[in-house]
């Protein structure tokens, strides 16, 4: 399923410049958007404190928990598996 999945947007790569483009800032810059505008939230916020505090921990924890399924569930990566596979990134 894995694979499938993969070469249904593996296919997709490279078919037009602009949606290149678009699939790389997604994937390189705006996880970096989103993380400045989440933090901008929580300053503004004020709504309670406690709540800020458990929004915190819980991302905390859900990176941690995140972290430690990857390390216990390794999967190889798609251009491991595929000698022919050519990354969309330079």
């Amino acid at each position: 399923m894995n694979d499938s999945i993969f070469f249904f947007f593996y296919n997709l790569a490279h078919s037009s410049e602009l949606f290149d483009q678009i699939v790389i800032f997604v994937a390189d810059i705006f996880p970096y958007i989103v993380v400045i505008l989440a933090f901008l939230f929580l300053i503004f916020y004020k709504k309670n404190f406690k709540e800020t505090i458990l929004i915190f921990f819980s991302s905390a924890f859900a990176w941690f928990l995140a972290y430690v399924l990857k390390f216990l569930f390794h999967t190889q990566r798609p251009f491991d598996l595929f000698p022919n596979v050519v990354s969309l990134f330079p």
